[in-house]
This record gives structure tokens, C-alpha cells and sequence, in this order.
């Protein structure tokens, strides 16, 4: 019984954490593109002014 209480326990919290992810902005997901090394300094300037010329 305690194991079957700890993996629902793991399961929420994974689930919670999931949460978070889904409430990042457009722009926060190209901050975190341009950290990450994964888009160059002109496509970070070319989106970030597209998502910001959108709203």
C-alpha cells in the first residue's frame, strides 16, 4: 500500500511540474531557445520582434 501512495505522490508532483511548463509565454520559450545557444543572435532579434509586433 505504501508504494502504490509514493508512486501517485511522484505522479503529482511530476504533474505539477508540468504545470509551470505549459504557462511559458512565446517569448519566454525564445529566451530560453537563445540560452540555450540554439538560435542565432539575428533570428532571436527577428522573432522577439514578431512576437512583440503581435500583441
Amino acid at each position: 500500500m505504501g508504494i502504490i501512495a509514493l508512486v501517485a505522490i511522484l505522479y503529482f508532483v511530476k504533474w505539477l511540474g508540468n504545470l509551470s511548463n505549459r504557462r511559458r509565454t512565446a517569448l519566454d520559450i525564445l529566451n530560453e531557445r537563445y540560452a540555450k545557444g540554439e538560435i542565432s543572435d539575428e533570428e532571436y532579434e527577428k522573432i522577439r520582434r514578431k512576437i512583440l509586433s503581435s500583441r
